[in-house]
């Protein structure tokens, strides 16, 4: 199921047509594909206040006759990282510098303008689990790029070779890139 767009616009066009792909979309809860009704915007606020579109939500009906269970679903900006306040800008200029050799408390306060580096432990966490995903997005192996990394940590030795070859094969905006080509979260 596409759950990342390029555009809001696309999404909002998206879930106007609910019907038209009431076939290939399927509640995760009930499992019933012709009960949704379009539900609102879902935002992110900002460091003044303001608030910013991300995403949109659908409703499992079950109003008006329908039988859906009423969970919601979200469809998100390719460019958003879910449940985090910082984007896939933001994270490829931390990946960015760390492969540059920066320290992660330098490659974080490049990416971010914030000198606490606790929230860059975060990613690297999320990112560890996720290196299966990514190896297999590769098309070659990350073995010869390894070596560049010898004296890092044992963890940077396997993460960002692979995360380099990543961002070799995706292009400008890699991490909003494999949101769109995976349909899954980056981290």
């Amino acid at each position: 199921m596409v759950k990342y767009f390029k555009n809001i616009e696309s999404i909002h066009q998206f879930t106007l047509e609910l019907e038209r792909y009431s076939d290939s979309l399927n509640c995760h809860y009930c499992l019933k594909n012709d009960q949704f009704v379009s539900h609102g915007f879902v935002y992110k606020k900002q460091s003044r206040g303001e608030k910013r579109k991300v995403g949109k939500r659908i409703f499992c009906s079950n109003r008006s006759g329908r039988t859906g269970c009423g969970s919601t679903l979200r469809f998100y900006l390719s460019e958003e990282l879910h449940a985090f306040h910082y984007n896939t800008s933001q994270l490829f200029i931390f990946l960015s510098s760390l492969i540059a050799r920066l320290s992660i408390q330098a490659a974080y306060q490049q990416a971010t303008g914030t000198r606490e580096p606790r929230n860059a432990y975060r990613w690297l966490n999320r990112l560890q689990p996720k290196l299966i995903e990514y190896r297999r997005l590769l098309k070659r192996p990350t073995k010869s790029i390894e070596l560049t990394f010898k004296s890092s940590t044992k963890r940077f030795q396997i993460l960002l070779p692979t995360i380099q070859s990543l961002f070799l094969n995706l292009g400008f905006q890699p991490c909003s890139e494999y949101q769109i080509i995976k349909q899954m979260r980056f981290i």
